[in-house]
Protein backbone atom coordinates (compact mmCIF):
# COMPACT_ATOMS: atom_id res chain seq x y z
CA UNK A 1 0.00 0.00 0.00
CA UNK A 2 1.39 3.40 -1.09
CA UNK A 3 1.65 6.16 1.03
CA UNK A 4 -1.31 8.14 0.48
CA UNK A 5 -1.34 11.85 -0.93
CA UNK A 6 -2.99 13.44 2.25
CA UNK A 7 0.15 11.73 4.56
CA UNK A 8 1.31 14.32 6.96
CA UNK A 9 3.27 13.94 10.20
CA UNK A 10 0.97 13.56 13.13
CA UNK A 11 1.97 17.11 14.05
CA UNK A 12 0.93 18.59 10.95
CA UNK A 13 -2.61 16.38 11.66
CA UNK A 14 -2.84 18.26 15.23
CA UNK A 15 -2.21 14.48 16.68
CA UNK A 16 -0.71 14.30 20.30
CA UNK A 17 -0.18 11.12 22.56
CA UNK A 18 -1.40 12.32 26.08
CA UNK A 19 0.49 9.89 27.90
CA UNK A 20 1.83 6.33 28.74
CA UNK A 21 -1.20 4.08 30.01
CA UNK A 22 0.60 1.12 30.14
CA UNK A 23 3.48 -1.23 29.48
CA UNK A 24 3.33 -5.25 29.24
CA UNK A 25 6.29 -8.07 29.87
CA UNK A 26 6.20 -11.33 29.46
CA UNK A 27 6.42 -13.69 32.21
CA UNK A 28 6.34 -17.82 32.19
CA UNK A 29 4.42 -17.56 35.93
CA UNK A 30 2.53 -15.09 37.18
CA UNK A 31 3.40 -16.10 40.64
CA UNK A 32 6.84 -15.68 40.29
CA UNK A 33 6.28 -12.64 38.27
CA UNK A 34 4.37 -11.40 41.27
CA UNK A 35 7.45 -11.99 43.85
CA UNK A 36 9.69 -10.17 41.88
CA UNK A 37 7.55 -7.21 40.72
CA UNK A 38 5.91 -6.89 43.98
CA UNK A 39 8.27 -8.43 46.93
CA UNK A 40 11.58 -6.99 45.20
CA UNK A 41 10.79 -3.71 43.65
CA UNK A 42 7.36 -2.76 45.95
CA UNK A 43 4.92 -3.11 43.43
CA UNK A 44 1.07 -3.18 44.69
CA UNK A 45 -1.26 -5.60 42.42
CA UNK A 46 -4.40 -4.22 41.72
CA UNK A 47 -6.17 -6.68 39.27
CA UNK A 48 -5.72 -10.40 37.88
CA UNK A 49 -7.68 -11.10 34.43
CA UNK A 50 -7.41 -12.93 31.42
CA UNK A 51 -5.84 -11.47 28.45
CA UNK A 52 -7.35 -11.00 25.10
CA UNK A 53 -5.65 -14.51 23.50
CA UNK A 54 -6.71 -16.24 27.01
CA UNK A 55 -3.82 -16.24 29.12
CA UNK A 56 -3.95 -14.63 32.29
CA UNK A 57 -2.59 -11.04 33.49
CA UNK A 58 -1.76 -9.31 36.50
CA UNK A 59 -1.54 -5.71 36.29
CA UNK A 60 0.96 -4.02 38.62
CA UNK A 61 1.18 -0.29 39.96
CA UNK A 62 5.08 -0.17 40.33
CA UNK A 63 5.76 3.45 41.01
CA UNK A 64 3.40 6.50 41.91
CA UNK A 65 1.26 8.19 39.24
CA UNK A 66 -0.60 6.36 36.19
CA UNK A 67 0.91 4.38 34.19
CA UNK A 68 0.57 0.63 35.41
CA UNK A 69 2.67 -2.48 34.12
CA UNK A 70 0.83 -5.86 32.97
CA UNK A 71 2.32 -8.89 33.43
CA UNK A 72 1.58 -11.39 30.74
CA UNK A 73 1.29 -14.98 30.81
CA UNK A 74 3.41 -16.02 27.63
CA UNK A 75 5.08 -18.92 27.34
CA UNK A 76 6.85 -17.90 24.20
CA UNK A 77 8.41 -14.41 23.24
CA UNK A 78 10.92 -14.16 25.80
CA UNK A 79 13.93 -11.53 25.13
CA UNK A 80 17.04 -13.35 24.19
CA UNK A 81 19.85 -13.13 26.77
CA UNK A 82 22.12 -11.11 24.75
CA UNK A 83 19.52 -8.42 23.12
CA UNK A 84 20.37 -4.88 24.45
CA UNK A 85 16.91 -3.73 24.07
CA UNK A 86 13.82 -3.52 24.93
CA UNK A 87 14.80 -2.76 28.00
CA UNK A 88 13.03 -0.25 30.76
CA UNK A 89 14.73 2.28 33.15
CA UNK A 90 12.99 3.55 36.36
CA UNK A 91 14.95 6.62 38.45
CA UNK A 92 14.66 6.09 42.20
CA UNK A 93 15.91 10.24 43.15
CA UNK A 94 17.38 9.25 47.03
CA UNK A 95 21.13 7.77 46.99
CA UNK A 96 19.88 6.11 50.09
CA UNK A 97 17.09 4.91 48.72
CA UNK A 98 19.10 3.20 45.77
CA UNK A 99 21.70 2.22 47.94
CA UNK A 100 18.47 0.27 49.33
CA UNK A 101 17.25 -0.82 46.34
CA UNK A 102 20.83 -2.63 44.90
CA UNK A 103 20.71 -3.98 48.12
CA UNK A 104 17.56 -5.76 47.64
CA UNK A 105 18.23 -6.77 44.40
CA UNK A 106 21.47 -9.02 45.83
CA UNK A 107 19.79 -10.03 48.93
CA UNK A 108 16.82 -11.80 46.57
CA UNK A 109 20.08 -13.45 44.10
CA UNK A 110 19.42 -10.93 41.44
CA UNK A 111 22.97 -10.12 39.90
CA UNK A 112 23.33 -6.83 39.29
CA UNK A 113 25.62 -4.19 37.23
CA UNK A 114 26.72 -0.99 38.27
CA UNK A 115 26.75 1.69 39.64
CA UNK A 116 28.38 3.32 36.08
CA UNK A 117 27.64 6.44 34.67
CA UNK A 118 28.47 8.26 31.86
CA UNK A 119 30.77 10.60 32.99
CA UNK A 120 33.90 11.35 31.10
CA UNK A 121 37.88 11.10 32.45
CA UNK A 122 39.42 12.69 33.89
CA UNK A 123 37.56 11.67 37.31
CA UNK A 124 35.54 14.26 39.36
CA UNK A 125 36.02 14.84 43.29
CA UNK A 126 34.58 12.40 45.07
CA UNK A 127 30.98 13.03 46.43
CA UNK A 128 30.33 15.08 43.69
CA UNK A 129 26.81 14.07 42.35
CA UNK A 130 26.20 11.84 39.25
CA UNK A 131 24.29 10.58 36.78
CA UNK A 132 24.37 6.83 37.70
CA UNK A 133 22.37 3.62 36.13
CA UNK A 134 22.91 -0.16 37.16
CA UNK A 135 21.37 -2.80 34.93
CA UNK A 136 19.51 -6.17 36.33
CA UNK A 137 17.29 -8.54 34.92
CA UNK A 138 13.94 -9.88 36.47
CA UNK A 139 13.22 -14.15 36.45
CA UNK A 140 11.63 -13.81 32.62
CA UNK A 141 14.61 -12.10 31.54
CA UNK A 142 13.27 -8.85 30.92
CA UNK A 143 16.06 -6.25 30.84
CA UNK A 144 15.81 -3.56 33.70
CA UNK A 145 17.57 -0.15 34.51
CA UNK A 146 17.46 2.31 37.55
CA UNK A 147 19.19 5.39 37.69
CA UNK A 148 19.41 7.90 40.49
CA UNK A 149 20.89 11.93 39.39
CA UNK A 150 22.56 12.78 42.68
CA UNK A 151 24.68 9.24 43.48
CA UNK A 152 27.75 10.56 45.16
CA UNK A 153 31.24 9.81 42.93
CA UNK A 154 33.31 7.40 44.68
CA UNK A 155 36.87 6.41 43.61
CA UNK A 156 36.75 3.01 41.05
CA UNK A 157 33.48 3.90 39.90
CA UNK A 158 32.99 2.47 36.25
CA UNK A 159 32.85 5.55 33.97
CA UNK A 160 31.38 3.67 30.57
CA UNK A 161 31.76 5.66 27.24
CA UNK A 162 29.18 7.46 25.93
CA UNK A 163 29.91 5.65 22.56
CA UNK A 164 29.94 1.91 23.96
CA UNK A 165 27.38 -0.62 24.89
CA UNK A 166 26.49 0.40 28.54
CA UNK A 167 27.55 -3.59 29.32
CA UNK A 168 27.35 -6.95 29.20
CA UNK A 169 23.87 -8.56 28.97
CA UNK A 170 25.19 -12.27 30.54
CA UNK A 171 26.83 -11.61 33.91
CA UNK A 172 23.00 -10.53 34.20
CA UNK A 173 21.30 -13.83 33.27
CA UNK A 174 20.31 -16.31 36.16
CA UNK A 175 18.16 -19.36 36.02
CA UNK A 176 14.22 -18.48 36.25
CA UNK A 177 13.56 -22.40 37.51
CA UNK A 178 16.24 -22.33 40.54
CA UNK A 179 15.04 -18.57 41.40
CA UNK A 180 11.28 -19.62 41.30
CA UNK A 181 12.25 -23.10 43.75
CA UNK A 182 14.92 -20.46 46.09
CA UNK A 183 12.24 -17.58 46.17
CA UNK A 184 8.25 -18.59 45.62
CA UNK A 185 8.63 -22.14 46.17
CA UNK A 186 10.61 -23.62 49.43
CA UNK A 187 10.64 -19.91 50.80
CA UNK A 188 14.39 -20.62 52.31
CA UNK A 189 15.22 -17.33 52.49
CA UNK A 190 13.18 -14.93 55.32
CA UNK A 191 13.72 -11.71 53.53
CA UNK A 192 11.81 -8.18 53.71
CA UNK A 193 8.89 -7.85 51.41
CA UNK A 194 9.30 -4.86 49.20
CA UNK A 195 5.50 -3.89 49.06
CA UNK A 196 4.98 -4.70 52.90
CA UNK A 197 8.05 -2.46 53.63
CA UNK A 198 6.72 0.71 51.41
CA UNK A 199 9.61 0.58 49.13
CA UNK A 200 8.74 1.71 45.98
CA UNK A 201 10.53 3.19 43.04
CA UNK A 202 9.73 6.88 41.72
CA UNK A 203 9.11 6.73 38.22
CA UNK A 204 9.89 5.22 34.60
CA UNK A 205 12.78 7.58 33.11
CA UNK A 206 12.42 6.09 29.10
CA UNK A 207 12.94 2.55 27.70
CA UNK A 208 14.56 1.36 24.57
CA UNK A 209 13.16 -0.47 21.78
CA UNK A 210 15.12 -2.12 18.92
CA UNK A 211 15.34 -1.44 15.48
CA UNK A 212 17.18 -2.12 12.35
CA UNK A 213 17.69 0.95 10.80
CA UNK A 214 17.96 4.56 12.69
CA UNK A 215 17.07 6.82 10.07
CA UNK A 216 13.71 4.61 9.36
CA UNK A 217 12.67 4.43 13.12
CA UNK A 218 12.92 7.79 13.09
CA UNK A 219 10.28 8.86 10.42
CA UNK A 220 8.03 6.79 11.78
CA UNK A 221 8.20 8.23 15.69
CA UNK A 222 8.35 11.72 14.31
CA UNK A 223 5.85 11.45 11.62
CA UNK A 224 3.21 8.58 12.29
CA UNK A 225 2.81 9.55 16.11
CA UNK A 226 4.60 13.01 16.48
CA UNK A 227 7.69 12.29 18.52
CA UNK A 228 10.07 15.04 19.34
CA UNK A 229 14.27 13.87 18.12
CA UNK A 230 16.22 15.61 20.49
CA UNK A 231 19.98 15.00 21.39
CA UNK A 232 21.36 11.65 22.62
CA UNK A 233 23.88 11.70 25.67
CA UNK A 234 27.02 11.59 23.36
CA UNK A 235 26.09 14.40 21.03
CA UNK A 236 25.32 16.66 23.91
CA UNK A 237 28.72 16.16 24.99
CA UNK A 238 30.35 16.44 21.52
CA UNK A 239 28.67 19.57 20.32
CA UNK A 240 29.82 20.72 24.07
CA UNK A 241 33.34 19.69 23.52
CA UNK A 242 33.26 20.67 19.49
CA UNK A 243 33.77 17.06 18.97
CA UNK A 244 32.27 16.46 15.11
CA UNK A 245 29.08 14.46 15.12
CA UNK A 246 30.01 10.90 14.14
CA UNK A 247 26.37 8.08 13.47
CA UNK A 248 25.69 6.58 16.31
CA UNK A 249 23.63 3.27 17.58
CA UNK A 250 20.93 4.91 19.40
CA UNK A 251 18.30 7.55 18.68
CA UNK A 252 16.17 9.79 21.45
CA UNK A 253 12.78 10.92 21.25
CA UNK A 254 10.53 12.79 23.51
CA UNK A 255 6.25 11.04 22.88
CA UNK A 256 4.17 12.34 25.40
CA UNK A 257 4.65 13.79 28.81
CA UNK A 258 5.32 12.32 31.91
CA UNK A 259 7.86 10.54 30.24
CA UNK A 260 11.73 11.66 29.73
CA UNK A 261 12.13 10.13 26.41
CA UNK A 262 12.14 6.96 23.96
CA UNK A 263 15.52 4.95 23.05
CA UNK A 264 15.30 3.05 19.70
CA UNK A 265 18.89 1.19 19.00
CA UNK A 266 20.28 -0.39 16.53
CA UNK A 267 20.07 -4.00 16.89
CA UNK A 268 20.67 -7.18 14.71
CA UNK A 269 17.55 -9.61 16.19
CA UNK A 270 15.78 -9.70 18.79
CA UNK A 271 12.19 -9.13 16.99
CA UNK A 272 8.83 -10.24 18.33
CA UNK A 273 7.06 -13.22 15.82
CA UNK A 274 4.08 -12.14 14.24
CA UNK A 275 1.56 -13.36 16.80
CA UNK A 276 3.41 -12.60 20.25
CA UNK A 277 1.48 -9.69 21.53
CA UNK A 278 4.19 -8.57 24.68
CA UNK A 279 5.83 -6.54 25.44
CA UNK A 280 3.57 -3.60 24.54
CA UNK A 281 3.45 -0.02 24.72
CA UNK A 282 -0.16 1.58 25.38
CA UNK A 283 -0.62 5.35 25.10
CA UNK A 284 -3.66 7.35 26.00
CA UNK A 285 -5.47 9.25 23.49
CA UNK A 286 -8.78 11.41 23.61
CA UNK A 287 -11.87 9.11 22.44
CA UNK A 288 -13.09 12.39 20.05
CA UNK A 289 -8.93 11.55 17.66
CA UNK A 290 -9.01 7.68 17.67
CA UNK A 291 -10.40 7.45 14.10
CA UNK A 292 -8.24 10.17 12.81
CA UNK A 293 -5.51 8.08 13.95
CA UNK A 294 -6.66 5.23 12.44
CA UNK A 295 -7.32 7.49 9.22
CA UNK A 296 -3.51 8.96 9.90
CA UNK A 297 -1.81 5.03 10.31
CA UNK A 298 -3.39 4.69 7.13
CA UNK A 299 -2.38 7.17 4.86
CA UNK A 300 1.32 6.25 6.45
CA UNK A 301 0.67 2.16 5.39
CA UNK A 302 0.62 1.35 9.12
CA UNK A 303 -2.00 -1.58 9.30
CA UNK A 304 -4.06 -0.79 12.65
CA UNK A 305 -6.93 -3.27 14.63
CA UNK A 306 -9.07 -1.34 17.07
CA UNK A 307 -10.70 -4.09 20.36
CA UNK A 308 -12.14 -3.79 23.44
CA UNK A 309 -9.21 -3.01 26.09
CA UNK A 310 -9.08 -4.62 29.37
CA UNK A 311 -10.85 -2.44 32.20
CA UNK A 312 -8.56 -3.38 35.40
CA UNK A 313 -9.26 -0.34 37.46
CA UNK A 314 -12.70 0.67 39.15
CA UNK A 315 -12.28 4.38 37.75
CA UNK A 316 -12.86 2.69 34.06
CA UNK A 317 -16.15 0.97 34.96
CA UNK A 318 -19.13 1.98 33.07
CA UNK A 319 -16.99 3.51 30.12
CA UNK A 320 -15.86 2.11 26.64
CA UNK A 321 -12.47 1.54 27.01
CA UNK A 322 -10.98 0.66 23.69
CA UNK A 323 -7.40 -0.32 22.19
CA UNK A 324 -5.90 0.42 18.82
CA UNK A 325 -3.50 -2.06 18.35
CA UNK A 326 -0.54 -1.20 15.77
CA UNK A 327 3.11 -2.03 14.95
CA UNK A 328 6.25 -0.35 14.65
CA UNK A 329 8.26 -1.50 11.14
CA UNK A 330 10.12 -3.63 13.46
CA UNK A 331 7.45 -5.27 15.05
CA UNK A 332 7.43 -3.67 18.14
CA UNK A 333 3.97 -3.95 19.82
CA UNK A 334 1.82 -0.54 20.11
CA UNK A 335 -1.32 0.14 20.98
CA UNK A 336 -3.55 3.90 21.82
CA UNK A 337 -6.39 3.52 24.35
CA UNK A 338 -9.02 5.47 24.82
CA UNK A 339 -11.97 5.66 27.70
CA UNK A 340 -14.09 7.75 25.89
CA UNK A 341 -14.75 6.60 22.56
CA UNK A 342 -17.61 6.76 20.62
CA UNK A 343 -16.97 6.14 17.68
CA UNK A 344 -18.29 3.07 14.96
CA UNK A 345 -19.07 -0.31 16.69
CA UNK A 346 -16.26 -2.09 18.34
CA UNK A 347 -16.12 -5.80 16.93
CA UNK A 348 -15.64 -8.55 19.24
CA UNK A 349 -12.77 -10.52 18.38
CA UNK A 350 -9.52 -11.64 19.05
CA UNK A 351 -6.22 -9.09 18.67
CA UNK A 352 -4.75 -10.66 14.89
CA UNK A 353 -0.92 -9.76 15.45
CA UNK A 354 -0.74 -11.24 11.56
CA UNK A 355 -2.67 -8.95 10.35
CA UNK A 356 -0.69 -6.16 11.65
CA UNK A 357 2.46 -7.02 10.39
CA UNK A 358 4.51 -5.75 7.49
CA UNK A 359 7.74 -6.03 6.23
CA UNK A 360 10.11 -3.09 7.63
CA UNK A 361 12.79 -2.85 4.47
CA UNK A 362 9.25 -2.01 2.39
CA UNK A 363 8.24 1.26 4.81
CA UNK A 364 7.95 3.54 4.20
CA UNK A 365 5.74 2.31 1.06
CA UNK A 366 6.67 5.06 -2.16
CA UNK A 367 4.20 7.80 -2.24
Amino acid sequence: MAITATARSAIEEGLKIQRLDYFSFPVRDLEVAQTFYCSVLGGSPSSTLPSRDGADSLTVNLFPGDVRLRLVQQDTGQVRPDDMNPHYAFHVDNPTRYDALIHRLRAWGIPVVGPMTGLQIPAPATGTPAHVQVYFDDPDGNHMEAGCHVYPFFPGMHMKPFDGLPYDPWPLQYSWREWRRTYCVDEKRELQDGAEAGFRLDCLNHYTLPVRDLARAGQFYANVLGGEPIPTFSEIYRMEQGIPLTPGHLAYLRLCDGLDRIVVGRQTGGWPPPDVHHPLQAYVVPGVELDHWMRHFASWGVPSQLTWAQVDDQESEGRETVALHFRDPDGNNLALTSTDYRGHSVPQQSLDGFALSYRADAWPPPA
